[in-house]
């Protein structure tokens, strides 16, 4: 985005955070061209979709856990262990819950919240077990917190969005330099 906004100054672009949903609702009603998010899920086909990256969850856990041990984790293992998760806002939460129940746990969340560097703070400090998706994360102020893949693999994709109706030259410009900046990586 900023390499587009360099290479494009007289368009003026606006960024703005926000949960899936709204991003979605702002899409349709109009507010936003094109909105970047992550999906489990095929896209609704009304959309253009770029997959801008692939990503996984991966267990977080501090050094001294026995499951920092392991190298690769299976959800069953988890039983016995108090989480620590993004909270339902994130969009994270469902697919996290939703795998411990495929599994037949019902897990003990110790924390539920939005902020990533609170759970890591927390993990740091020896507290829990927390699933995340691997590229959401940097443990380079974390020392003490290891990542360790879970198996089976779900993944998910992060993409950019936009109406197949929304042609305008603003939306076609960036739509054509998203698309080649995917293809280079």
């Amino acid at each position: 985005m900023t390499n587009f906004a360099k290479q494009n100054p007289e368009i003026k672009l606006k960024f703005s955070e926000s949960e899936t949903e709204l991003l979605i609702d702002s899409l349709e009603q109009g507010e936003a061209d094109i909105i970047f998010t992550r999906t489990f899920d095929k896209a609704n086909s009304k959309y253009e979709t770029i997959v801008s990256e692939h990503d996984h969850f991966v267990l977080l856990v501090p050094k001294e856990n026995p499951l920092a041990k392991i190298q690769q984790v299976e959800i069953k293992m988890l039983q016995n262990e108090s989480l620590l998760l993004l909270g339902d806002s994130t969009k994270l939460y469902t697919p996290v819950i939703s795998m411990l129940k495929e599994e037949g746990i019902k897990p003990h969340i110790l924390y539920e919240g939005r902020r990533i560097n609170l759970i890591l703070e927390m993990l740091n400090q020896g507290m829990g077990v927390s699933i995340m998706m691997n590229k959401s994360f940097d443990l380079t102020d974390y020392p003490e917190v290891v990542a360790i893949p879970i198996i089976p693999k779900k993944t998910s994709e992060l993409i950019f969005l936009k109406k197949k109706s929304n042609m305008t030259n603003a939306v076609n410009s960036f739509w054509k330099f998203a698309i080649a900046e995917t293809r280079l990586e």
